[in-house]
């Protein structure tokens, strides 16, 4: 069937413009090949409510050779017809979406779609076009999955057999050779016109043969919990954060009151001041002015607490109290301390207060942002982002987005971005932003993933990719911006390398007790502190205590492209070498060892497996060099790596942190080089501080009196 647009204004219907790129099987490049053989045609039959595809799938084969730099492309769908539903009303019904999912993702390969490739990387502005007729089209990335979507109805060539023409020309191609090897699945999700939807679930596959030898990779974060305190006023903790100068530490616990920790090189905790503060009640938000002055506090009962800052320590300044009565959401200061913003949503109250700060930290009320309840806030460079609850119980919520003026701070709002989740009820999003503001991550802690959302150059909020997690308690970014750090409502920390548009790469986590309520992190990163029912301090530097040993790698995994497909995929790691050493100055007192586990041992210089060499094991001043040998399979390779150890027999002083640099090469490229810290030090005894409550009389039987308060133990170092 035919159909004729007669809207107002439309142009005349043009003729779909024929490019090359609509006849891919034709393609031949000198430096790849690409073979497409077609498999047996997927027919999804139209209803009488919803449209059809007859399309005979690919599955095709590209090989990556060294030193090629062009690829030729796979077509992917043949013999293709779409069809109209059936329905008697079908007459005047326009096919109007097209959604096409890959199980790919990365700017190094591109479906090719109407005269133009599509990069497999979110788009960073509303929507693009293709080339030859002017499809509008949004990519989207949910982990390793890429979604197309199509605007059928934002192009003239609307009709079924133009429709047909787009299918047959979608092709995939790898634009360098740092595409990894492995089956490319391109599936037809869905087909929609006006009225309804057909799912299609039409799947084309295409196997990359990446014969380039990619250099070894060792991933993974050495990361323990290094201190915790759960006792007194800390055993409800709330909130965390660290001065500007990373020198003191603010927790906010229970019976009002605030503690305050001096930080030492090393980032361990020094328990300096406990402040009561009136009504200070449960803190919801903690934060600490950037010029070092003031630390703010938003609580349930809705006091605004100023507090001042001298050598580390809090005095009390003033109480703000919200027109409500009561917060149940955010607080926020701008990067260079002029505004303070905090939630004051309540029953009576549905807005977001601005404060303007004077030098002093002084508050004076400025603009009043609306948000129906419970507002999350964040604010980075010249943005600032609130995420509010619904205004009734089927509201949605929303996410607004505002432009800060830097001279007046005032704020105009540019977005407002309508989620698909409703209610009114209070639910604490955890958010955190780039350094320039365009990228917005968001932790919901009732479901398991991290939402990524950037902000396009059109000044347009837009969801870009969802990695999968548990239920997130708080998440805040390294402040070079590349690492981002979860604590989630289960006590596990998990560590992401930040990538390309934001994405998230997993590199390490570590389990603690916490509920994950609020986290921050030290300039440095060796040092992350998480709160929620106390506060757990997680460090990557391990601690030796002279005398003693330490497996040294147990957090990290090594992995090769090449090797790891070799052997029905369980891996082949032959001649690859590990090498460790000190960073710097390489000392023979550093001694590497094998810890006996696994099925492993290690015998005259060799790992055994049972009664086969899997691997050599030389040192030489300071200078561990270990070689896998024939057999020897990934798991293999990573468990040897685990149980290698370290002691050192030196005369460092106490306190000495030593570097340690572990590399592997495959026998044509090492990977990246792994600085792992230890902190050589004296066994120290436990410390233990408390303040008594006093000579008190009680004379009522059977009262339960606790004699101390303000309690915090340690062990002295990491692992005891």
């Amino acid at each position: 069937m035919t159909f004729s647009r007669s809207k107002a204004g439309n142009t005349p219907a043009r003729p779909p413009r024929q490019a090359w790129v609509l006849e891919p099987r034709m393609m031949f490049d000198a430096a790849a090949v690409a073979i497409a053989d077609a498999v047996a045609a997927q027919v999804i039959a139209p209803t009488d409510s919803a449209p059809g595809v007859d399309a005979t799938p690919a599955h095709g084969t590209v090989t990556i050779n060294e030193g090629e730099t062009g690829f030729a492309a796979v077509d992917l769908f043949s013999k293709v017809t779409v069809s109209t539903d059936t329905g008697a009303d079908s007459s005047g019904k326009e096919l109007t979406e097209l959604v096409i999912t890959v199980d790919r993702a990365g700017a190094n390969q591109v479906l090719m779609i109407d005269g133009s490739e599509i990069a497999l990387k979110p788009t960073t502005t509303g929507s693009d076009s293709t080339l030859n007729n002017g499809y509008s089209y949004k990519v989207t990335v949910s982990g390793d999955t890429t979604t197309i979507t199509l605007s059928i109805a934002s192009s003239e060539a609307f009709q079924p057999e133009n429709v047909a023409t787009l299918i047959d020309g979608i092709a995939y191609k790898p634009l360098d050779s740092t595409v990894a090897s492995g089956d490319v699945t391109v599936t037809l999700k869905s087909l929609s016109d006006q009225d309804a939807t057909a799912t299609l679930d039409i799947h084309a596959t295409v196997t990359v043969d990446n014969k380039v030898n990619v250099p070894p990779a060792l991933s993974g974060s050495i990361l323990q919990e290094a201190e915790a305190f759960t006792a007194g006023t800390l055993a409800k903790a709330t909130e965390i954060a660290y001065s500007a100068d990373g020198s003191h530490v603010y927790a906010a616990g229970y019976d009002n009151t605030i503690t305050v920790f001096a930080v030492d090189s090393t980032g361990r905790l020094t328990q300096q001041q406990s402040l009561v503060v009136e009504n200070l009640g449960t803190v919801n938000h903690l934060v600490f002015s950037a010029d070092g002055k003031s630390v703010y506090t938003i609580a349930g009962n809705g006091n605004l607490i100023q507090l001042s800052v001298n050598d580390g320590e809090l005095t009390y300044v003033s109480t703000t109290k919200m027109e409500g009565g009561s917060s149940t959401g955010g607080l926020a200061i701008s990067d260079d301390g002029k505004q303070v913003y905090v939630d004051a949503s309540s029953n009576n109250e549905r807005a977001v207060n601005v404060y303007n700060r004077d030098e002093n930290g002084a508050l004076t009320p400025g603009q009043k942002l609306e948000a129906h309840r419970n507002g999350m806030i964040a604010t980075s460079g010249d943005y600032v982002y609130v995420l509010h609850s619904g205004a009734s119980f089927i509201a949605p919520h929303e996410i607004k987005v505002y432009q800060r003026n830097a001279t007046t701070g005032t704020l105009t709002l540019i977005d407002d971005l309508i989620l698909t989740k409703t209610g009114q009820s209070a639910v604490d999003y955890a958010l955190t932003t780039s350094n320039d503001g365009t990228l917005l991550y968001v932790g919901d802690p009732t479901s398991a993933n991290i939402l990524i959302y950037q902000l396009g150059s059109d000044n347009k909020l837009a969801l870009i990719n969802t990695v999968t997690s548990d239920k997130i308690g708080s998440l805040t970014l390294s402040s070079d911006g590349t690492q981002l750090y979860a604590a989630t409502t289960t006590g596990t920390v998990n560590i992401y390398a930040v990538g390309e548009n934001g994405s998230l790469t997993p590199t390490g986590s570590s389990t603690g007790t916490t509920n994950g309520g609020d986290i921050a992190v030290s300039a440095d990163g060796n040092s992350i502190l998480v709160s929620g029912n106390g506060i757990s301090r997680y460090s990557p530097i391990q601690t030796l205590l002279r005398g003693g040993e330490i497996t040294l790698a147990h957090g990290l995994t090594l992995s090769d492209a090449n090797n790891d497909r070799l052997v029905d995929g369980n891996g082949d790691y032959n001649g690859t070498t590990l090498t460790l050493s000190r960073a710097t100055d390489v000392q023979a007192d550093d001694q590497f060892g094998f810890a006996q586990g696994s099925g492993l041992q290690l015998i005259d210089g060799k790992v055994m497996k049972g009664d086969t060499a899997i691997a050599t094991f030389s040192q030489s001043a300071g200078t561990l060099t270990l070689t896998f040998l024939v057999g020897a399979s990934k798991a293999d390779a990573n468990a040897v790596l685990h149980q290698i150890t370290y002691s050192n027999t030196g005369a460092d002083t106490n306190g000495t942190l030593v570097k340690l640099a572990l590399r592997a090469n495959d026998g044509k490229a090492d990977s990246q080089t792994v600085t792992l810290d230890v902190l050589i030090t004296n066994n120290t005894a436990p410390t233990l501080d408390a303040t008594t409550i006093g000579n008190k009389t009680y004379d009522t039987h059977g009262t339960v009196v606790n004699p101390f308060i303000n309690t915090t133990i340690s062990a002295g170092e990491i692992g005891q």
